[in-house]
């Protein structure tokens, strides 16, 4: 737990976002509303990591924080070497 602390500190942009997310990841965790529906959980199997997070923030008609940490995580090149 202590690297998503780091990785949403490091990402998101305000102190409000970063308590806003820190809330989101219990929502997640415990899923609660959006995130224990059926369809999000269909949707899990069929879409990739990032084009799920990115239907999460579309069903909640808003900017989502966690969504928004999550994409910027998902969406980052990976090597097998260091650059």
């Amino acid at each position: 737990m202590r690297g998503t602390m780091n990785v949403i500190t490091r990402l998101a942009r305000t102190m409000n976002e970063r308590l806003d997310t820190m809330a989101e990841v219990e929502r997640y965790k415990l899923k609660l509303g959006i995130y224990g529906g059926y369809e999000m959980t269909y949707a899990a199997q069929r879409l990739t990591p990032a084009e799920w997070w990115i239907q999460v923030n579309y069903q909640q008609a808003e900017t989502n924080p966690l969504t928004y940490v999550a994409v910027r995580v998902l969406c980052q090149t990976t090597s097998s070497s260091p650059c």
